[in-house]
């Protein structure tokens, strides 16, 4: 998959295993491991290394929720996240910033949220 992170080609691969090796060894599930490597844009050989195959992660639903509109959220909360991580090549992990930098991040995105609200306004 185009633009995916292959945190394997890295020295932080192992810590990165290790890291979620523990959560399937705490008990959470297989599924739910392979979901959050998945929304962080993991490689999927190093999914394959945690937690034993794929199971066509790339085309993977979140849980099943009887909230349609949670459902239908979560879904578009992960194609950002992808889409982000193949534009940006990183994630909001990422340490290079500083707090003021994040909330100016957020300030200019409110700020063109509101323009988006009062575009539909106006047509209204």
């Amino acid at each position: 998959m185009s633009g995916t992170i292959r945190l394997y080609d890295s020295p932080a691969s192992v810590q990165v295993i290790q890291r979620y090796k523990r959560m399937l060894e705490v008990g959470m599930r297989k599924e739910t491991v392979r979901d959050l490597m998945v929304s962080r844009g993991i490689d999927k050989y190093l999914i394959y290394t945690v937690v034993g195959d794929t199971m066509d992660i790339y085309h993977t639903k979140v849980s099943p929720t009887t909230d349609t509109i949670v459902s239908s959220v979560v879904q578009k909360f992960l194609s950002r996240s992808a889409a982000g991580i193949k534009k940006y090549g990183t994630t909001l992990d990422r340490k290079d910033l500083h707090v003021s930098d994040w909330i100016t991040h957020a300030q200019e995105e409110l700020m063109d949220g509101i323009l988006y609200l009062e575009k539909l306004k106006q047509t209204i």
